[in-house]
């Protein structure tokens, strides 16, 4: 197998057009290591979070491996990124006039920012440098997010946006079931509460809301499936090697859970992107599951955005005439042009489909499980290939793990309450049924209330989010019908292959400006 290595370098641009809050705070730099600059100094920043006039954050010692590469980048030297540490060069510079420090806590007024530089590992090629005035240039597809509805959490201090629910549920077809890991901030209270709020131009129908709560083991975690099976990971082992289709070793990248992530987004000669990962073969193979901790991109909600456009004054009937076809077409649909993540094992030299998983949103990493029969495991070694289109989705983690069923119990609870500006909706989501929690305009919310959730002496509780819906996107393009440009998309691989001609777009039309 090659080992891959790449040089990099970074540079400062101004930026003319204060842009700052959207880009720091775009859910894909959360892999960047987070450096502020005030003068000749730097300090490295941890628990970044940024509103619209302002960033706080927590300074902590800089990271030995990043200040090398930083110092290295800035004194305009040029060396290979060695292998395994490609996530060191993932590192997002705040340039600022000053900030104001209350012990280990920094504020930066957004008006202070002078400049921000984005350097990040690329494979073979020179680092690709997002800064200054190029901000405006991807600020469309930056502020494109997931659709669907946000949930949000309070920690005991503030709420912040946690995650989405039934993300793709485009229709009354794709209604669906889904299951989110929810944050635990009051492990000692029986009370659970959140928010759920319609953020997009879009009705969104909620069918079911429900907590799952396991109680597990202490040295144990939980992970769900895509269906909700729930299983106890114990023994999770690393993969021995993963390599994506240009060759590059990235086995460093997956085999932690640091947020610094593969996006699928090397050079190919094929219309997708995979990677493929080796691992041990355990002696029982009976309880086997792999686990991921995946995301959406923004990148992929542009480039949706962009198909759409291309139908012009008919996306309405467009989207009429999917309604007529069944879940299992569009999802046949879906997985040709390269929209689900799709999960093979190898088989006596063949690639078996054992998931194909369905879009997850942009906010934060889930954690799934997906469980591989013994049957297909003739081999001496377990060999998995991962499927996205063209910077679809982040894989942060993937892992394999062989531990037996263990003994947890599972509590189910319903909603105490549910109240909101639409009125009270708690019996709307107690169940599967035809009632809805409607969410007809933007700004719709409801605060969501659980109770009677127990304290288990000596076990861990993971909570999940059960809920069931979809949404009604009410989107208007104009413009002409692209005929030809639609059939392009209409290949195996197609949506991909456009995600890849529009990112050397913006590329070229970038480099053209600096």
């Amino acid at each position: 197998m090659l080992q891959s290595c790449s040089t990099y370098k970074i540079k400062s641009i101004p930026e003319s057009q204060p842009n700052f809050e959207r880009t720091i705070n775009n859910k894909s730099s959360q892999r960047y290591y987070y450096i502020l600059h005030v003068g000749n100094e730097a300090w490295q920043l941890k628990n970044v979070d940024v509103s619209e006039t302002e960033i706080t954050a927590k300074i902590v010692t800089m990271t030995p491996k990043v200040r090398d590469y930083m110092v290295n980048a800035y004194e305009g030297g040029s060396r290979r990124v060695l292998p395994g540490e490609q996530r060191y060069v993932r590192q997002l510079h705040i340039h600022a006039k000053q900030f104001t420090q209350t012990d280990d806590l920094v504020t930066v007024n957004i008006s202070d920012i002078e400049s921000l530089n984005l350097m990040k590992y690329n494979g073979n090629k020179n680092a690709l440098i997002i800064t200054g005035s190029v901000i405006g240039s991807i600020g469309i597809f930056l502020a494109v997010v997931c659709n669907c509805p946000h949930t949000y959490i309070y920690d005991g201090e503030k709420y912040y946006l946690s995650n989405t629910l039934f993300t793709g549920a485009t229709s009354e077809k794709l209604e669906r079931n889904d299951f989110k890991l929810m944050p635990d901030y009051n492990s000692d209270s029986t009370n659970y509460s959140f928010y759920v709020k319609n953020e997009e131009s879009e009705i969104q129908f909620t069918n079911l809301l429900e907590l799952i709560v396991v109680y597990h083991e202490l040295d144990s975690e939980i992970a769900l499936s895509e269906n909700g099976n729930i299983y106890s990971i114990k023994r999770p082992a690393k993969p021995l090697t993963v390599m994506d289709n240009s060759g590059n070793i990235i086995t460093d990248i997956v085999s932690y859970e640091d947020k610094v992530a593969h996006l699928f987004d090397n050079e190919s000669e094929d219309s997708q992107n995979s990677i493929y990962a080796s691992f041990e073969k355990p002696e029982n193979t009976e309880n086997i599951k792999l686990i991921l901790s995946v995301k959406n991109t923004s990148w992929s909600g542009f480039v949706y955005n962009e198909f759409s456009k291309m139908f012009g004054k008919y996306y309405d009937n467009w989207v009429k005439q999917n309604k007529k076809k069944s879940k299992e077409e569009v999802y046949r649909e879906l997985k040709k042009v390269g929209v689900p993540l799709v999960v093979s094992v190898k088989q006596n030299g063949s690639w078996i489909d054992i998931e194909e998983l369905e879009l997850v949103g942009d906010v934060g990493f889930n954690q799934l499980a997906v469980p591989i029969r013994s049957e297909p495991l003739s081999d001496s070694m377990i060999e998995i290939r991962i499927r996205s289109g063209f910077m679809f989705w982040e894989l942060d983690y993937l892992s394999l793990d062989s531990s037996g069923i263990e003994d947890f119990s599972v509590q189910r609870i319903k909603p105490a309450s549910a109240i909101g500006n639409t009125g009270d909706v708690t019996n709307q989501l107690q169940s599967d049924d035809n009632e809805y929690m409607k969410h007809e305009q933007i700004g719709d919310s409801t605060v969501i209330k659980f109770t009677g959730i127990d304290i288990v002496p000596n076990q861990k509780r993971t909570i999940y989010l059960h809920s069931k819906g979809y949404y009604l996107p009410q989107k208007e393009f104009k413009g002409k019908l692209q005929r030809k440009e639609l059939e392009a998309v209409d290949i195996e691989g197609g949506l991909s292959v456009l995600s890849r001609k529009l990112y050397g777009e913006i590329f070229k039309s970038v480099a053209k400006t600096h």
